[in-house]
Formats: C-alpha cells, structure tokens, sequence
C-alpha cells in the first residue's frame, strides 16, 4: 500500500475557526472510518509503518476494539473526525482498506455560539477543569454533538 494523501486534510486546517472553542473528553467510541477525513499532519505517514501494520492484521486478523486507547480522535460539529495525535497510520490503513468502523479516544469540539451565557458562565465557573466536566459532556450531548 503506497502512501496516497489525496482527499485527506490534516488538524491545522480542520481546527481554523475552532481554537477559542470548548473541546470535551467524551471516551471511547465506535467511529465509522469514512467520517475520518484528517490526519494530524500534512505529511508524516512513514511507509514502515504502514507495511508492519498490514503484516499484523495479515497474520492476526483485526479487531476494531483492539486498539481503541491508541488513537486520538477530534469531532467537528458537522460530523467529520480527524486525527488529533495517536492513530494516523492505523486509521489511514482502515480507510484504505475499507474497514467500517474503529474504536477510538473521542473528543468532541462544543462551540461556544451554541451555548446560552448561563451555559458558558457554568462552564467557565469550573476554572481548569471543564475539559473533563460531566456537565460540558451533557451540554455536547443535549446539542447532539456527541453521537
């Protein structure tokens, strides 16, 4: 399988607009590979490591769970997931293969402009801690932004 970034955008331009908005750690979940359209980096995909990857699964077989601690995924708020550090080369060989699903560390990008002031005020109130907060969780689900 030879590296091909056609049709893959990567982190940085996926995240233009998104910077000054709240991300929330909602864990691992069954993401369907076709919504992952971005890789962390431009470039970066070490053709080795592809080969050691189809190796494995040739002669393992793979379990889409398996790996569900080893890769990092972003939601946007339209649907797309792209690769926020580990897992770029697992989920390029998903893709590229055909596989339909993979287990993965989600977090889930929760705009600002859809929260009310006293949403922001309660979030905000949480100082340090709103990343992980049970509260910006049940606001990104109340806003259907975690599936």
């Amino acid at each position: 399988m030879n590296i091909d970034y056609s049709g893959w955008r990567h982190l940085k331009e996926m995240m233009e607009g998104y910077e000054d908005e709240y991300v929330c750690t909602s864990g691992i979940a069954t993401v369907p590979v076709d919504k992952i359209v971005g890789l962390t980096y431009e470039t970066g995909l070490r053709q080795e490591r592809l080969d050691k990857i189809e190796k494995s699964i040739k002669a393992n077989g793979y379990d889409p769970k398996r790996f569900g601690n080893d890769i990092d995924l972003i939601l946007f708020p339209n649907g797309e997931y792209c690769v926020q550090s580990n897992g770029n080369h697992r989920t390029y060989f998903a893709k590229k293969t055909g596989m339909k699903t993979v287990e993965a560390n989600v977090d889930v990008i929760v705009p600002k402009s859809s929260l009310s002031q006293n949403q922001i005020n309660s979030i905000e109130s949480l100082g340090d801690f709103w990343k992980r907060s049970d509260k910006l969780i049940e606001i990104a689900k109340e806003l259907g932004l975690i599936p």
